[in-house]
């Protein structure tokens, strides 16, 4: 894909439209973006990164008014050619790369959207986490930070899991609380009505690794019937599961199915 960046932000006329970049990797990102657009005094931005190909056709769809590659913007010239931009507001939804501080201080404020109720539950998997310890469970819009999912706080809520709801589902309605809480608090934010909040201690953190040691089940363990039901739901995901058992050097994996 060729750099549009350049040609098309050399040409944009200084005006009283507020200027929106998105960075995303998700569809949850192009919810946002069709919002946006249906209000007119926003102007939309788009930041995917190459492995992304549905989305950039999805956007391309949209009719946006820039989009680039993440892999072409961090070249030197391009971050340069960005900044000039002087983005009222830098989005983060569900993007799969780190930021660069260099990127996200040149925007005025930042949104970064998580689904948990920091700082419980950085980094990885927070709704998967919150399903199994009980802890964090909720959404947040966070600024953006050189630590991860550490900036100041905008807005959050809380969000219990239900009982028996399987991570799948609890992320849809995390997900739909997002997108109501950004949607009730955007402007406050962009009008400095709401002023960011540092978060009241460290939190914890997950990698990529941190499911693995929750999968594997024991047979000849005991386990709390409520407890295993919690686990296999949050180990559920698109009629396919996570947790597993071994037997007989085979390996067997465990969908749960409750009957009425």
């Amino acid at each position: 894909m060729k750099l549009k960046l350049h040609t098309k932000f050399d040409k944009l006329k200084i005006n009283r439209v507020k200027k929106i970049v998105i960075f995303t990797s998700d569809k949850f990102g192009l919810k946002i973006a069709k919002y946006l657009k249906n209000i007119k005094k926003y102007k939309i931005y788009f930041v995917v990164s190459k492995k992304n190909k549905q989305i950039k056709d999805e956007i391309e769809r949209l009719n946006s008014d820039v989009f680039i590659f993440y892999e072409d913007l961090i070249k030197k010239y391009s971050i340069s050619k960005f900044k000039k931009m002087n983005f009222d507001l830098l989005l983060s939804v569900y993007f799969n790369k780190i930021l660069k501080e260099e990127i996200y201080k040149s925007a005025k404020k930042t949104i970064n959207f998580h689904p948990s109720y920091l700082p419980h539950n950085k980094g990885c998997y927070p709704h998967v986490h919150g399903l199994l310890s009980g802890v964090g469970n909720g959404i947040t819009l966070h600024e953006l930070d050189k630590r991860i999912d550490s900036g100041k706080i905008w807005v959050q809520k809380k969000v219990l899991p239900k009982f028996m709801e399987n991570q799948e589902d609890y992320h849809k309605r995390l997900k739909n609380e997002l997108f109501n809480l950004f949607k009730k608090n955007l402007e406050l934010i962009l009008q400095n009505r709401i002023k960011a909040k540092k978060q009241i201690f460290r939190g914890n953190y997950n990698n990529k690794n941190s499911l693995l040691k929750f999968d594997k089940l024991i047979l000849n363990k005991k386990y709390e019937l409520k407890k295993l039901i919690l686990l296999l739901k949050a180990r559920e995901f698109k009629l396919n599961s996570y947790a597993y058992f071994d037997y007989n050097k085979k390996r067997y994996k465990i969908l749960l199915k409750i009957l009425k």
